[in-house]
């Protein structure tokens, strides 16, 4: 195996244990959001909305992070593009507005 080999395929492990990492938040934080509808705020000062934008900043981070380590399996190296920053940097505004809009609630 080659010195390239070998750092591609801690690239992978690194991106996979920060996948894990948000697979689990979004796993987490989306039982809160379930839990959310039928019981008044479990989480003080989110409400449903709000959750479920974190829910699916997540997810967003998650497939990001998918493409990226099938990008390095396929051969290919690791880059991102501007549509890619500009769609998670939406994506981060829009979730902030929703907890902010529901922190005044």
């Amino acid at each position: 195996m080659s010195n390239e080999d070998i750092k591609v395929m801690n690239k992978i492990k690194k991106l996979e244990r920060l996948k894990t990492i948000c697979m689990s938040f979004t796993i987490l934080v989306g039982i809160i959001t379930v839990i959310d509808l039928f019981l008044p705020d479990p989480v003080l000062l989110l409400d449903e909305a709000a959750l479920a934008s974190i829910t699916g900043l997540f997810t967003m981070f998650t497939s990001s992070i998918d493409s990226k380590i099938r990008d390095l399996r396929n051969g290919n190296k690791l880059k991102i593009s501007n549509e890619e920053i500009t769609d998670l940097t939406n994506a981060i505004g829009t979730t902030a507005n929703a907890v902010k809009k529901s922190r005044t609630k």
